[in-house]
């Protein structure tokens, strides 16, 4: 019996099959930006599914989050067969309306009879598919879809009056839910000719399915005046109820006086040098003395030598 079992095993083997499929998780209606649910499905014949390879690179029009490991294992029967079913789930973020292509997905896989058991390996295309897409009531291109955003800004000092050069800075926090932090929406401030604004790198974070989005300001008033930092408004729609938002940052007036606070990018170069030269000049100042001692102690040090071993005689 053993013989006949290892006799067969190369034709059971040989008899395994794979495929894939997919399909899009139902919901009413889709929205730009918002969260779609592409369920992909690795199926085999054999006992176990593995190595899976997911080539993704034809899906155009989205932003793609592929998920570490299946969401989940099942069996159903097909056909009379027994097939293993791993369960991939990836998110798809639409970045306009209208309908959208979805190219087939190449995905490459093994299966296995059983553990120690040799694999065979799959190649497989999934169907294309079509999405149509919304975008929502009353905007025009991109807005950002999420059931949930606070928008926090905070001003440090607090830049009611200035004086030329003196700087405040403005930090600005957004937070979402269900969408990837590279779709958060930027808040910069337009440059003007009386404000220097000097941006830094935005610190974007993802955990536990919220997305920020920090983006910190440094603004310089290089004018006297009464200046003003302009009204920003940032849209978002919630599809959940339905509801367009809009998160606003109220304009920020403020009076900029005379007597300059700090100096000019040519009064930094000189002041620079300045301190550059009298630095040198404190250091020879400080080695002149230290010079003149040395040579004084070396002069009493051989003076005071006895006479056997005054190497002057």
């Amino acid at each position: 019996m053993r013989i006949n079992l290892l006799l067969l095993f190369p034709f059971l083997l040989f008899a395994m099959q794979g495929d894939v499929t997919v399909h899009i998780q139902p919901k009413e209606r889709y929205f730009v930006s918002e969260k779609i649910v592409l369920q992909l499905d690795v199926k085999t014949t054999g006992f176990s599914v593995s190595d899976v390879r997911v080539d993704t690179s034809d899906l155009k029009d989205l932003i793609i989050v592929a998920p570490k490991s299946a969401a989940y294992v099942q069996s159903e029967e097909t056909g009379g067969e027994s097939w293993q079913v791993a369960v991939y789930e990836y998110e798809l973020y639409p970045l306009r309306g209208g309908e959208i292509f979805l190219a087939p997905l190449e995905v490459s896989f093994s299966g296995s009879m059983g553990y120690g058991q040799p694999k065979q390996s799959f190649t497989k295309r999934s169907e294309p598919l079509t999405l149509q897409v919304d975008s929502p009531v009353g905007t025009d291109g991109f807005v950002l879809s999420t059931p949930k955003l606070t928008l926090d800004v905070e001003y440090k000092p607090d830049p009611e009056i200035l004086k030329v050069g003196e700087a405040f800075e403005r930090t600005v926090t957004i937070i979402a839910v269900d969408v990837p932090d590279l779709l958060l929406p930027s808040v910069a401030i337009e440059k003007q000719e009386v404000l220097k604004v000097y941006d830094d790198e935005p610190r974007l974070s993802l955990e536990q399915g919220k997305a920020s989005r920090v983006e910190h300001q440094t603004i310089i008033a290089s004018h006297e005046g009464n200046m003003t930092l302009p009204e920003q408004k940032l849209y978002w729609f919630d599809s959940v109820n339905g509801i367009l938002h809009a998160e606003t940052i109220e304009a920020v007036g403020f009076k900029v006086s005379g007597g300059s606070a700090t100096m000019t990018d040519e009064q930094h170069k000189h002041s620079k040098s300045l301190w550059i030269w009298s630095g040198i000049f404190v250091a020879l100042a400080a080695l002149v003395p230290l010079l003149f001692f040395i040579v004084r102690y070396e002069r009493r040090y051989i003076t005071h030598l006895p006479r056997s071993i005054n190497p002057r005689e």
